[in-house]
């Protein structure tokens, strides 16, 4: 099944929610913040949350088109790079420690607790695997 680049979004954001309920991390929780989607300006609260979602798109896959599609696997892979970037410029340890949970080698380790949880999210909002 493939998902378009905004569902994927917004999957994530349901994602990042979920942990955040159990961690209660202040650097989760700004960017909660910063990813509120507006329909209305096709854009997020903060701007460069939509830019950065782009470039991680972009590393991830090789390219970019605003009407592409992702697959399960390269979604994850796309929302990884994507909070990965967010640790990194904020110097979040937090953060840093959730993607080291959520980085996988290779297709062959898909069963981690993160990748898990991703699949559920997309059953649970009745989005096909």
């Amino acid at each position: 099944m493939r998902y378009t680049i905004k569902d994927i979004f917004l999957y994530m954001r349901k994602f990042l929610e979920i942990y955040y309920i159990s961690s209660q991390s202040d650097d989760l929780g700004t960017l909660l913040g910063d990813t509120m989607f507006f329909e209305e300006g096709n854009s997020t609260a903060d701007p460069a949350a939509w830019f950065d979602w782009k470039d991680s798109i972009l590393k991830v896959t090789g390219g970019f088109a605003e009407n592409m599609y992702l697959n399960v696997y390269d979604s994850y892979l796309c929302i990884v790079e994507f909070i990965d970037r967010y640790g990194r410029r904020i110097n979040s340890v937090e953060v840093s420690d959730m993607i080291s949970e959520m980085k996988m080698i290779d297709k062959d380790e898909r069963e981690l607790e993160y990748w898990r949880l991703w699949k559920e999210l997309l059953k649970e909002t009745n989005v096909e695997l």
